[in-house]
């Protein structure tokens, strides 16, 4: 996992600490002379919930498609194939251990991959003996513990093959590799992050108040809605505090912080501009006092 990769995961996974966030990982899987093998991560796909839930998350294939059309423009940036082999989804407040049903839905996956990879970023999470913030990240794949007979059923769907066996997590080797660099995509891919989240309350929002999204242009156009004129006034106001407590939350948990950060690493590349200058100083004077020796 490239180190720009791993800030982009936790930078979505530090976004809220009430429900969980998901998001797929692009790269590529090769195999090294044992055997084994290896998923290298590049780049990721942060996906818009449809349904906030604090303990699961779900991938649709719509969605799934969408990611591969990324790999297939990242495959052409890069030179060489990138595709999805992985996904990832945070445990806020919980352990960073999988549960039944992640590990279930991990096993879906390497049924159509068998080098799907899976990680966990728990957040928001104290470590007991300093009293500190703790952030864990593990991967993970399932492994078959038992079958059912009735799999060897020809009219078993491959939804009931799965449904009807056993798995347990299998822990996998997490390497972080230093990138000297953030790449741009995986900027504008952070950035992007904070107008997902924004959609995703705006729709919230909207469908507390009986706007869908065929009517939003519409009343756009036409100005309040009757929707609205109709709503008790106390709810209308609920709504819209709610709405605006949840956009502050935005602001305090995702877009300061990284404005805070990149601002930091702005006047970090400053300084290491001005001692690389410095160095480049000091040695052409050491090149041109060694040419007039000579």
């Amino acid at each position: 996992l490239t180190t720009d990769s791993f800030l982009a995961c936790l930078s979505y996974a530090l976004t809220t600490e009430k429900e969980e966030v998901m998001g797929l990982l692009l790269g590529d899987i090769s195999q090294n002379n044992d055997g084994s093998l290896v998923s290298t991560i590049v780049g990721i796909s942060i996906l818009e919930r449809s349904d906030k839930r604090k303990d699961r998350v779900e991938i649709s294939p719509e969605q799934l498609t969408c990611a591969s059309k990324e790999a297939e423009i990242l495959s052409q940036d890069l030179g060489y194939n990138i595709r999805v082999i992985g996904w990832f989804h945070s445990h806020p407040h919980i352990t960073v251990l999988p549960s039944h049903v992640d590990v279930r839905t991990q096993a879906s996956y390497q049924m159509l991959d068998p080098g799907f990879i899976g990680l966990i970023f728990s957040c928001f999470n104290n470590d007991e003996s300093s009293n500190r913030g703790r952030i864990e990240v593990i991967a993970f794949q399932s492994m078959e513990i038992n079958q059912n007979n009735n799999n060897n059923n020809k009219n078993n769907s491959y939804m009931q093959d799965v449904i009807q066996t056993k798995f347990e997590q299998i822990d996998v080797p997490l390497n972080i590799v230093r990138t000297p660099i953030i790449s741009p995509r995986l900027l504008e891919k952070i950035a992007s992050i904070q107008d997902i989240l924004y959609d995703e309350e705006k729709r919230a929002y909207d469908s507390s108040i009986g706007i869908n999204d065929n009517e939003e242009n519409e009343n756009n156009n036409n100005g309040q809605s009757n929707i609205i004129n109709n709503m008790h006034p106390l709810e209308l106001v609920h709504n819209s505090a709610v709405y605006e407590k949840a956009l502050c939350r935005l602001l305090e948990y995702g877009c300061s912080p990284l404005f805070t950060y990149f601002n930091q690493r702005i006047h970090k590349n400053i300084n290491l501009i001005e001692n690389l200058k410095l160095q480049k100083k000091l040695l052409e004077q050491a090149i041109e006092k060694e040419s007039v020796e000579i």
